[in-house]
């Protein structure tokens, strides 16, 4: 009985760490809040964010499907997102422009996304 009872404990933990790590975000998890960039992984170099130029460098995800970014002090406002929950996807456009970046990890201070822009992959650190 006791080992019935330890198994099933196992199969219960172990079934739940793979539904946490299969997690689908939805829009409450990133909306409203203003994204500072910590940091940017370019061709496998990271380019770390001062604390004023984090200031000067983050995003919005607006409910109504706008993005609004802020990069070196100048706003754009006219920038839109798309969020595929299934694939934990975002699809940004602006001025025509379009580019697709996957959630890596989303928790309560850090949103870590990631993206093809023209052959090289980049990796962006934001925090709150």
């Amino acid at each position: 009985m006791k080992k019935i009872i330890i198994l099933s404990l196992i199969l219960f933990t172990c079934s739940y760490a793979g539904k946490a790590q299969d997690k689908k975000y939805t829009t409450d998890d990133f909306c409203k809040v203003k994204w500072f960039i910590k940091s940017v992984n370019f061709n496998e170099q990271d380019i770390k964010y001062t604390e004023a130029q984090k200031e000067d460098n983050w995003m919005i995800f607006h409910k109504d499907g706008k993005h609004e970014v802020t990069n070196n002090g100048k706003t754009t406002e006219a920038a839109t997102w798309e969020y595929d929950k299934k694939e934990s996807l975002f699809t940004l456009k602006d001025n025509g422009d379009e580019t697709k970046q996957k959630i890596i990890k989303l928790t309560a201070s850090e949103l870590v996304l990631q993206g093809d822009f023209g052959g090289k992959v980049l990796t962006f650190y934001l925090e709150k």
